[in-house]
C-alpha cells in the first residue's frame, strides 16, 4: 500500500506559515496596536539611551501595592542588571584549584560581586578568574562619571566576604 505524500507536505507547509509567520505576526500587531508601550519592551531612556525597562524590578514604598519578595542582587535591591543566571549547572566542571587558569575558557564568578569605591556602590560589568594566573579575579567596574578625582578605597563583596580596604583606587579625570 502506497500512501500519497502531496497531502502531508501541503498540510506541513500549510501550519509551517500558519504557526511560524502568521500567528506570530498577527498576535505582534495585535500588541502594537493595543499595548505598545508595552510591546517595545517599556523602555527606560535617559539621554536617548535605553537604561532599562519599567517592567522589570520595581521598587515599592506604598502600603497600598502589594509588596513582592525583594530580589537579592547587590549592591542595590531589585537591581535588574543582575538579573539573569550564572550559567553555572551541575554538570560544569569546576575552576582548577591551584593552577594558572586555561587559556580560551572563561570561569565567571557563581555569586554576584558588589563593589563600593570610596563607600559609593559602582557598576559591576563582570568578574572571573584571570587566564593565565592561579586564583586571581579580575573584576571590570564603571566609574561614575560625577566621582571628583582622587585616591578612594575599593572594597569587593562576594557572599558576604569583603576584601580589605587597603586597596586605592585613583580617579583622574584625562
Amino acid at each position: 500500500m502506497k500512501l500519497p505524500l502531496r497531502p502531508v507536505w501541503v498540510l506541513f507547509a500549510a501550519l509551517t506559515v500558519l504557526t511560524g509567520l502568521v500567528y506570530p505576526l498577527v498576535v505582534t500587531g495585535i500588541g502594537k496596536l493595543f499595548f505598545p508601550q508595552q510591546v517595545a519592551g517599556s523602555l527606560l531612556m535617559r539621554d536617548g539611551k535605553a537604561v532599562g525597562s519599567s517592567l522589570i524590578s520595581q521598587s515599592f514604598s506604598d502600603p497600598k501595592y502589594f509588596w513582592g519578595r525583594l530580589s537579592a542582587t547587590a549592591p542595590m535591591p531589585n537591581n535588574a542588571g543582575a538579573s539573569g543566571g550564572s550559567n553555572f549547572g551541575p554538570t560544569n566542571p569546576a575552576a582548577p584549584q591551584g593552577v594558572e587558569t586555561p587559556e580560551g575558557v572563561t570561569y565567571y564568578t557563581s555569586s554576584p560581586v558588589a563593589v563600593t569605591l570610596g563607600g559609593t556602590p559602582v557598576s559591576v560589568d563582570g568578574a572571573a578568574l584571570a587566564p593565565g594566573f592561579a586564583g586571581l579575579f579580575q573584576v571590570a567596574i564603571q566609574i561614575p562619571e560625577s566621582m571628583p578625582n582622587g585616591d578612594y578605597a575599593l572594597v569587593a563583596t562576594v557572599s558576604g566576604a569583603r576584601s580589605p580596604a587597603t586597596v586605592l583606587l585613583t580617579v583622574s579625570e584625562r
